[in-house]
């Protein structure tokens, strides 16, 4: 019993092991005028997400959408960590730069 007990003593002294680091992958897709397919793409991205726990973050890029691609992915996304979207408010043809200080973020 003594010899038990002076383990876990030892074992409960040792200096904590880094926790294992584990690699992530953020998937960022663009999207212009998806409103009727993205519920589809929806469903296997989180199927996909299901299978593959490395995938911790999902960013949409809506390319200026004029039919309701961003309310759809809005609701769909809803309540689900992981899920983000820019809005672009440029032409497509601009700069990244442009891009950059004219769009707006949200994050789920």
């Amino acid at each position: 019993p003594y010899h038990v007990a002076e383990t876990i003593a030892r074992e409960s002294m040792r200096p904590e092991e880094p926790k294992e680091r584990r690699e992530t992958v953020a998937f960022v897709i663009p999207l212009y005028n998806e409103e009727e397919v993205f519920p589809m793409l929806f469903r296997e991205i989180e199927a996909f997400r299901r299978a593959h726990p490395e995938v911790t973050e999902v960013v949409f890029i809506d390319d200026g959408s004029t039919d309701g691609t961003a309310e759809r992915v809005r609701a769909l996304t809803e309540g689900r960590p992981g899920y983000g979207m820019y809005f672009e408010t440029t032409p497509p043809s601009s700069s990244t730069a442009t891009f950059r200080t004219r769009s707006r973020w949200w994050r789920r």
